[in-house]
């Protein structure tokens, strides 16, 4: 069975970009793989192999260069629900209470329920490839989600009920940097992303922090439980937190 290793940062961090960038360092004999490639064949020698390799917009959006299977995803979400019902059971308890009205005053019930079956569905598909023992870094995984769940009524009791009822991953990948380091990366975009909708930069940045609080506890949890975590700093070059990231998922998380 895969050992699974999340991915997690506040957003505007750069988890894409360190993502895009071990995707174009990965070998088919490395003892890891992203998730994409654990699961889906590359199809070999096409143009958008080739848009991967000089890390092209186009091949990061619509990660054209792989087999896609809506069906395995499906699957994978109902597999997970049978094999976690306490977990199920909570999780929708604390979307149903703490998504109804989120920094922005918007119900954001529907939108955080996808986006979590969504990572239900990546983690449980890798984990039902049983006789694939690589290492598997997940970049949207169930950590990932406490930045949506993250309310102004989200407390700590209610983050505590996640993280003991969710199957907790193998090992930790925490890309971080200050505050106004993040914020100020979020700013340079051209698109805000979905969880910032609506949000003025000050509110985006108590957002931030507060998710960065989230995250700090997190990692309090998984050290407790004995899970290897790497800390990132996102203010290194990509290059630079991809060396570090590649020497942890082929050496501490075995």
């Amino acid at each position: 069975m895969a050992k699974i290793v999340e991915l997690l940062g506040p957003s505007g961090v750069g988890k894409s970009s360190l993502y895009l960038e071990l995707q174009n360092r990965w070998h088919e004999t490395d003892n890891w793989a992203t998730y994409h490639d654990f699961i889906y064949p590359r199809k070999k020698g096409s143009a958008a192999t080739f848009l991967l390799k000089v890390k092209s917009l186009w091949a990061k959006i619509h990660n054209s260069d792989y087999f896609w299977n809506e069906g395995i995803l499906k699957n994978s979400q109902r597999n997970f629900a049978e094999l976690h019902p306490e977990f199920m059971s909570i999780l929708m308890d604390l979307i149903q209470e703490h998504t109804k009205k989120g920094y922005n005053g918007e119900d954001k019930r529907f939108l955080v329920t996808f986006f979590t079956l969504k990572s239900i569905g990546r983690l449980q598909s890798a984990l039902d490839r049983e006789n694939d023992s690589r290492t598997c870094l997940i970049d949207e995984a169930l950590l990932s989600r406490i930045m949506h769940l993250n309310s102004p009524t989200f407390s700590n009791n209610d983050l505590e009920k996640y993280l003991q009822s969710m199957p907790l991953p193998d090992g930790l990948i925490y890309l971080n940097a200050p505050s106004e380091v993040v914020l100020s990366r979020l700013q340079k975009r051209n698109k805000k992303a979905t969880i910032h909708e609506g949000l003025s930069n000050k509110k985006i940045s108590e957002y931030t922090q507060n998710t960065q609080a989230l995250m700090e506890k997190v990692i309090t949890h998984l050290l407790k439980q004995n899970i290897p975590i790497l800390r990132l700093d996102a203010r290194k070059t990509t290059r630079k937190i991809a060396e570090e990231a590649i020497s942890f998922l082929s050496e501490k998380v075995r």
